[in-house]
């Protein structure tokens, strides 16, 4: 059951909350190679990764640091690795995950209206070149 799990995702100049969080994952790329001569089994061989992962953060808030100049922008580098820390009902942190090499890609926000609690963030897209659980 997680409805009373909240998802937290930071970078040096980011931090956020979000409701839905997709993209979570990592695969290799294998090629099987036969050993020269031999009828034996194929050896894998792990190569670079031809793409990057992406990430979609849904329905969320968000701040950033205020001594960060550069606004928040499509194309923009995240200067620090990226983390994204899940934590359980009773505040205990469940998972973390960690990125490298972030750049947020497109983001979109909620419309605004002072009369409502909403939230602000609707959809925060961020491509990088490898995620690991820690």
């Amino acid at each position: 059951m997680l409805s009373n799990y909240q998802f937290i995702f930071t970078s040096g100049i980011f931090i956020a909350g979000f409701q839905r969080i997709s993209g979570i994952g990592a695969k290799a790329d294998v090629e099987y190679v036969l050993e020269g001569g031999r009828i034996g089994p194929a050896y894998p061989l792990y190569g670079a990764a031809k793409s990057a992962g992406r990430l979609t953060f849904e329905k969320g808030w968000g701040t950033l640091n205020p001594f960060y100049y550069g606004g928040f922008v499509p194309g923009m580098c995240l200067r620090s690795p990226g983390t994204i820390i899940i934590y359980d009902e009773n505040r205990f942190i469940r998972r973390v995950f960690g990125f490298m090499n972030g750049i947020i890609t497109s983001w979109e926000c909620s419309p605004l209206n002072a009369e409502r609690s909403e939230l602000v963030i609707d959809t925060l897209v961020i491509e990088h070149t490898g995620i690991s659980e820690a």
